[in-house]
């Protein structure tokens, strides 16, 4: 019989060595590599050592027989599939293949994972959270690729070529942070926007001074040209919307105080649009009419104050000149802080030199003084006089001193 075990020869008498020897007993044909099995309950065999690497050692008819290693079951690798050979203890079950896509919990990684060790799509069909116990999580790719986050439709973008980052669809290439909103019909009855910065809680701030707190804060876009710029901007709206039924407006503060730090440039209208106007009343306002002249489209203007004569609230570059309210129904013209001119309902008052002109009643008032002295070539002044007594005369001096009374009270 073939690969018994047996007695190996040594002759007519064994010597105690021969006895002893590792070699008195052998296996017929025996190899290196070869395994002893028990091939009834009374003999022991040769197995030979398998000439395939990939064999593995199974049971062939109640005996140990090499033979190579089942292929796996098309489809998924499930706890039946690996009952029959493998022991139910020694697996840990981390997620199920079912149509194709991976069913897990959370996967734990103690170092990175790379491209070297992720080298498919892990799609999942339930809800999980990809985060990290501690520090960073960072998502990139290599040089020049993208990255993309999303459902059958790409949510973000980052396009590694152009670097620049979209949100809904592709960034484009002249534009470095790029938002496209697909249409979508909104609930009825209720505000609707199509991007909103709100806040959940407050924003504490600690003690001691800062200077700005706020809920967004743009820098201009600090441009290094070397062609030709020929609009640059921080912010730009391109046009108001017209569906609105009362308002359309490229920009609506809803309340609170505006501040312009810097210049404010208006398109120039006209009278019937002024460049500058107001939500309730759009035809009221200030407008371009040409260069350097500026017009007014209203009914009335009010002065917010009365002014006065070292402060006209009217005035010029020249401060204490100009015109004021100098008390109830009365105009006042300042001149170098000191009322010149004063007109009422029916009188133009000169306070100065003391002399009322009553324009509706077609009369000239004025007050006795002394001689005023001669005037300029060409000139005469008429002045009332004290005639000496309690009377009053009126008098007049010409360019030459001669002083002629001309009426006199009786």
């Amino acid at each position: 019989m073939a690969n018994e075990l047996k007695h190996g020869s040594v002759g007519t008498e064994l010597t105690q060595a021969e006895w002893e020897g590792i070699g008195t007993h052998v296996v017929a044909n025996q190899a290196v590599g070869d395994l002893i099995y028990a091939s009834t309950t009374s003999q022991l065999r040769r197995l030979a050592i398998s000439g395939t690497a990939t064999h593995i050692l199974s049971i062939s008819g109640g005996i140990p027989a090499w033979a190579a290693p089942a292929a796996a079951a098309a489809g998924s690798l499930t706890g039946s599939t690996l009952a029959s050979g493998v022991t139910a203890s020694s697996l840990t079950s981390v997620g199920t293949v079912t149509s194709g896509i991976w069913n897990a919990g959370a996967v734990t990684s103690s170092g990175a994972v790379t491209g070297a060790s992720l080298v498919a799509d892990l799609t999942t069909l339930d809800a999980n959270t990809l985060s990290t116990s501690s520090g960073n999580l960072t998502i990139s790719a290599a040089t020049g690729a993208d990255v993309l986050i999303g459902d059958n439709e790409t949510l973000i973008y980052v396009d590694g070529g152009f670097n620049t980052l979209g949100f809904w669809s592709v960034g484009v290439n002249s534009v470095q942070a790029y938002f496209e909103f697909d249409g979508i019909t909104m609930p009825a009855n209720t505000s609707a926007d199509r991007m909103r910065l709100t806040w959940g809680g407050a924003m504490v701030i600690p003690s001691g001074t800062t200077a700005l707190a706020g809920t967004l804060n743009i820098e201009e876009p600090n441009l290094t040209a070397t062609g030709t710029v020929t609009n640059a901007y921080t912010v730009r709206i391109n046009n108001a919307p017209s569906e609105g039924g009362t308002g359309n407006y490229a920009l609506w503060v809803a309340a609170g105080a505006s501040r312009f730090d810097g210049v404010i440039l208006a398109s120039g209208g006209s009278s019937g649009a002024p460049g500058i106007s107001f939500n309730d009343d759009t035809d009221l306002g200030f407008y371009r009419v040409t260069s350097n002249i500026i017009g007014a489209q209203m009914n009335q203007m009010r002065a917010g104050s009365n002014g006065s004569a070292g402060q006209p609230f009217y005035s010029f570059d020249d401060a204490n000149t100009g015109m004021y309210r100098a008390g109830a129904d009365l105009l006042g013209f300042a001149s170098g802080g000191t009322l010149a001119l004063s007109v009422a309902a029916a009188t133009v008052s000169l306070p100065t030199v003391g002399t009322d002109l009553d324009i509706n009643q077609g009369y000239i008032q004025m007050d006795e003084m002394t001689a005023p002295g001669a005037g300029a070539a060409n000139h005469v002044r008429i002045y009332a006089v004290v005639d000496g007594g309690s009377l009053t005369d009126l008098a007049a001096v010409f360019q030459d001193g001669t002083v002629d009374i001309f009426a006199q009270e009786v």
